[in-house]
């Protein structure tokens, strides 16, 4: 976690890193970064399915399901059609 904080100190919003953070989070059940990680990384990176099929798992886990209708319908057409 420490490694992946600091890399992203240094490059920040690169999308992988953002993404490893938010699953170090989700083992370590610190939900609510996890969740603002995997939130900021879709907004920078909308056509970003993996980090979209981690942000819904998430919501799913947590029974945010009223986000997840609402995050769905906002998604890219490109997005949705692989989802």
């Amino acid at each position: 976690e420490r490694v992946c904080r600091q890399f992203l100190q240094q490059h920040k919003h690169q999308p992988d890193a953002m993404m490893l953070l938010a699953e170090i989070g989700i083992q370590m059940k610190v939900y609510h970064d996890a969740e603002f990680l995997l939130e900021s990384c879709i907004a920078l990176y909308p056509d970003n399915q993996r980090a979209v099929s981690l942000y819904l798992g998430l919501l799913a886990k947590l029974g945010k399901h009223d986000l997840i209708e609402r995050q769905v319908m906002a998604l890219p057409a490109t997005v949705q059609n692989s989802t």
